[in-house]
């Protein structure tokens, strides 16, 4: 069993022990030692097939305020002993992000690099306002014709009694 905890300098670590301080991670799935933003405390972080990926780490202690770029795509987000963002590689593992559903582009936030999902407007919407617009006149202008039928019909009507 593996665990996920804190060494003396608050760094995530991997323990391959069943005993101790730390949290027990699922190890049928992969995973990584992370932490839980600016006071250090371990988590399993499991990789999930995010459709958009945070691209910054984020430091932690005195240095929470230093963000390095990392695309969490491929990468996932460490800290070293002095509380330093790392960009770190493994197989199989991949960083933080969410989920998105529908028609969607990915924007990060320029400061913390999280990742938001943006709704893409349907490029067809301007030909269905036409086409609304077209169906309007048509029904206005058929309206139009019926009563103008009529009223020519009613008048030849009177003129003939």
């Amino acid at each position: 069993m593996n665990r996920c905890s804190v060494d003396d300098k608050g760094i995530p670590q991997c323990i391959g022990d069943a005993r101790g301080m730390g949290v027990d991670c699922n190890q049928t799935k992969p995973y990584f030692c992370g932490y839980n933003g600016t006071a250090p405390k371990a988590v399993c972080m499991y990789p999930e097939s995010y459709s958009c990926f945070d691209n910054k780490c984020t430091g932690s202690f005195n240095n929470s305020n230093v963000t390095i770029g990392c695309d969490q795509a491929e990468h996932y987000c460490s800290i070293d002993n002095m509380g330093l963002p790392l960009c770190k590689t493994a197989a199989n593992v991949t960083g933080t992000g969410i989920f998105c559903t529908g028609r969607y582009s990915c924007k990060n936030d320029n400061s913390t690099g999280k990742a938001s999902c943006l709704r893409k407007k349907d490029p067809l919407i301007p030909l269905y306002v036409v086409l609304g617009v077209v169906v309007i006149a048509g029904v206005i202008g058929g309206i139009i014709w019926v009563i103008r039928k009529r009223s020519r019909a009613e008048d030849r009507q009177s003129l003939l009694y």
